[in-house]
């Protein structure tokens, strides 16, 4: 008898109940809990607010739109001073950056273009007998 060939096993009869409604215990707790709170809701089980909290609270709209002012007059001379920026004026801030960063980033990167990967390049198809050929130059292109 193998571990395929065992019999079946008998049958299991389950058996339960269902109900619609909650045990009676349960009941009997949440209407003790329920009839708790509607007692008490007569009566104020909360402190009063101190007055500064209650001085706070009634002022709070007044400080928080405090801020408008400055910013409306902040705004005003922002727009002020910005009215006389042309793109020329931006351009005299920029073009120091575009010869100081950007051209020199170029030139650096054709530098190593001309002393690294090109020299490496070359070495690696003359070492095979390639140098020259239309691999060499499709390889130079992509490599550019």
């Amino acid at each position: 008898m193998s571990l395929f060939d065992a019999p079946d096993p008998r049958k299991v009869e389950l058996k339960g109940s269902t109900a619609q409604t909650a045990p009676q215990y349960l009941t009997d707790y949440l209407s003790s809990l329920a009839q708790t709170g509607q007692d008490q809701l007569g009566t104020s089980s909360i402190a009063a607010l101190p007055q500064n909290l209650q001085d706070l609270y009634s002022g709070a709209q007044g400080t928080l739109n405090r801020y408008q002012a400055p910013m409306d007059q902040s705004l005003q001379t922002l727009q002020g001073a910005a009215q006389g920026v042309s793109a020329d004026d931006i351009s005299q801030f920029y073009n120091p950056y575009e010869q100081d960063v950007v051209d020199e980033m170029g030139r650096q990167s054709a530098l190593n273009v001309q002393q690294s990967m090109m020299p490496a390049l070359k070495a690696a198809f003359a070492g095979q007998g390639g140098f020259g050929s239309q691999r060499y130059a499709g390889a130079m292109g992509q490599a550019m």
